[in-house]
């Protein structure tokens, strides 16, 4: 640590990749271009964090490319750095929403960096069989032993990350889709939780549904079950249109995280149901990923 470090206070600057505090703690008020990877198109946004870590980040401009390999990616994204409102932007968010897996799983969180004892001893924290050449990250039910557990190719991970970093930018954070949008919505609070959970964008949906268990005193709302798909666009809806129609308590209320003109398909496809849409929010897929 130098003296110059010393007496301009970056010696205690959070660092932008300590991957332990939330992003607008690392990078408060800035600007950051945030990809969200599909199998056959890239959406790319211009996210401005908030100051405060309360806080909630503002997509300022979006568009779409198609998606062809990692070499146009690294072209893309340099491409992108060339033009007016992605100029002056350093860091990147990587949002994976394709050929992501889920289990729901029996698991025990014991308050620790989750995602690093998922990488360092997995048998012990989650139990189900952990794949080789595959990343992991979970998400934890915040009054049970279980466990949203996700899962993408590794190799598919290190070519975006090596892609977006070869074009110039430092990647602050990389995350699935859903993991995020389900993260957001329990950082609200259990009473947002109710019914079944559906996440669903242009590539991918997960369906959670859930059952009444007593826990203690209280009546909560306790995972049962999931379904998802997450490979091609078109092939999300129409498979989650038939988990809707199949689902174990078909009269259940539905909590849907999605952007808010997606919205509106997902409800035509679920005619009759009783939907609640927690955050309206266009572009929620890359919003989600942000916040934290």
């Amino acid at each position: 640590m130098s003296f110059v470090d010393l007496i301009s206070l970056r010696a205690f600057k959070p660092s932008a990749r300590n991957a332990h505090l939330p992003l607008a703690r690392r990078l408060p008020g800035q600007r950051v271009l945030v990809l969200g990877v599909g199998s056959e198109m890239v959406k790319a946004a211009v996210v401005e964090l908030p100051v405060q870590p309360d806080g909630l980040p503002i997509v300022i401009h979006c568009e779409v490319f198609v998606r062809r390999n990692a070499r146009a990616m690294i072209d893309l994204v340099a491409g992108l750095r060339e033009r007016g409102p992605y100029q002056r932007i350093k860091y990147a968010v990587v949002v994976l929403e394709h050929s992501w897996k889920l289990e729901l799983v029996r698991g025990f969180y014991n308050g620790e960096d989750l995602n690093a004892q998922l990488r360092s001893a997995p048998a012990e924290i989650v139990e189900t069989d952990i794949l080789s050449g595959h990343t992991y990250a979970a998400l934890p039910h915040p009054l049970a032993d279980l466990m949203l557990l996700f899962s993408a190719p590794s190799a598919e991970i290190e070519q975006l990350y090596h892609a977006v970093e070869e074009a110039g930018l430092t990647i602050v954070r990389m995350k699935i889709s859903a993991l995020g949008a389900l993260e957001m919505l329990y950082r609200k609070g259990l009473e947002g939780c109710h019914g079944d959970l559906l996440y669903v964008d242009r590539n991918s949906y997960c369906l959670v549904q859930q059952v009444v268990n007593a826990v203690g005193q209280e009546q909560v709302d306790l995972w049962s079950s999931i379904r998802f798909a997450s490979r091609r666009p078109g092939e999300a809806l129409e498979q989650m249109a038939s988990a809707l129609r199949s689902r174990d308590n078909p009269e259940a209320p539905v909590t849907l995280l999605a952007e808010s003109d997606l919205a509106e398909e997902v409800r035509a496809l679920g005619a009759g149901l009783t939907f609640n849409l927690p955050v309206q929010q266009l572009h929620f897929d890359l919003f989600s990923s942000c916040v934290g």
